[in-house]
């Protein structure tokens, strides 16, 4: 990667130091979700709260944003309940997610390989299939298998939704099976 785009970690870690989102120890930051905005990478997250135990429930995301990917600055935040970007008669603010239990370590792990590959291939995130290098195809496929483990089963509709465009790519670029 030739640097041209600001580490994403570092990224979540001004947000929060910055006050951008509402910061507690309960509030999570999901994953990136890739698109463009204007001709330039962009990459929108949701922020929910940790359910109270390992095998309870949890609200929905009640709040997303977009940031720029080469500056890290937030090019929009919305709470949730003003702009939704789900469906809200399918998705109600008062949704609760029923959530499965997930060893912490196995989580972690599968959560740092998925960065991994993220950070890997955003300089090719919307190239053209046939622009691809078959090294490149590998990436992709890698970071399509590594997302499985490492995205929330019970938010993938959401993840689906915010990051429509990027769904519609890697399938159409690697194929659908996940």
């Amino acid at each position: 990667m030739d640097n041209k785009y600001m580490e994403l970690e570092l990224i979540s870690e001004r947000l929060k130091k910055a006050g951008v989102f509402p910061l507690n120890n309960r509030t999570i930051l999901s994953a990136w979700m890739p698109s463009v905005l204007n001709g330039r990478l962009v990459e929108s997250a949701f922020l929910y709260t940790a359910p109270n135990s390992p095998n309870g429930k949890m609200p929905r995301p009640f709040a997303w944003l977009t940031v720029d990917s080469q500056t890290g600055s937030v090019v929009r935040f919305e709470y949730c309940a003003v702009c939704d970007f789900m469906d809200t008669e399918k998705y109600p603010m008062d949704m609760k997610i029923e959530i499965s239990v997930v060893p912490l370590k196995q989580r972690m792990a599968a959560g740092k390989k998925f960065k991994a590959c993220y950070e890997g291939c955003r300089d090719i995130f919307f190239t053209p299939a046939d622009k691809l290098t078959p090294e490149q195809n590998a990436d992709l496929k890698e970071l399509k298998q590594s997302m499985s483990g490492a995205l929330r089963r019970e938010l993938m509709d959401f993840y689906r939704v915010l990051g429509k465009t990027f769904f519609e790519w890697l399938e159409q670029t690697v194929g659908k099976e996940m």
